[in-house]
């Protein structure tokens, strides 16, 4: 009779902790998703060519002052979400061959906004081209190889990182550490460069 009293106060124990462990979690969430929405603006739009109205594709669209940013798509389309911490900031918005634009945040509306890039004209210095004979291109190169290659073996360490994000999380992350031994140069010797990864 004990037994199962004791049992029974224990069950009861164990359903009131996970019970209470779930009403607390679901409520957890519940907060996180609305200070989610509460805590950003998200601003969408497209970008557009001032003198063509074609979209600029692959602009980059970011918050001026900071690291936060994103791309437009192949349709010239973004969407950014914007902390309110900086929504007193501006958009900026750049592309090679156009010139930089800033908006301020607090004029654009959520929904759609167009925003027109004009065309940057970048001058190109003039190039002289002048002839030189091949033969003593080729002599200068090979006579410059004492200058430009080790005639001694070395022995190097290398560092290599690589890493795969996700919404700004890691996916996976790969280092090695590598031992690297580069051949000297010489003429008539081959001598094969190695790498050894750790």
């Amino acid at each position: 009779m004990k037994t199962t009293t004791l049992t029974k106060s224990i069950f009861s124990a164990f359903l009131a902790v996970f019970i209470f462990s779930v009403t607390t979690l679901t409520a957890g969430e519940a907060r996180v998703t609305e200070n989610d929405t509460t805590r950003f603006t998200a601003v969408r739009g497209v970008v557009l060519n001032a003198e063509t109205h074609q979209p600029v594709v692959f602009a980059s669209v970011f918050i001026q002052g900071t690291n936060m940013g994103t791309v437009s798509n192949s349709n010239g389309r973004f969407l950014i979400k914007i902390p309110l911490q900086y929504s007193k900031k501006k958009l900026g918005f750049s592309s090679i061959g156009f010139k930089t634009r800033y908006i301020s945040v607090s004029s654009l509306n959520k929904v759609s906004n167009k925003i027109y890039l004009t065309p940057a004209i970048i001058p190109i210095q003039e190039v002289v081209i002048r002839h030189l004979d091949p033969v003593r291109l080729l002599t200068s190169a090979v006579d410059r190889i004492p200058q430009n290659y080790s005639d001694q073996p070395v022995m190097m360490t290398g560092f290599y990182r690589e890493s795969i994000k996700k919404n700004r999380k890691y996916l996976s992350v790969a280092e090695a550490v590598l031992n690297i031994y580069k051949g000297a140069y010489n003429k008539g010797v081959l001598n094969n460069d190695r790498v050894t990864i750790f």
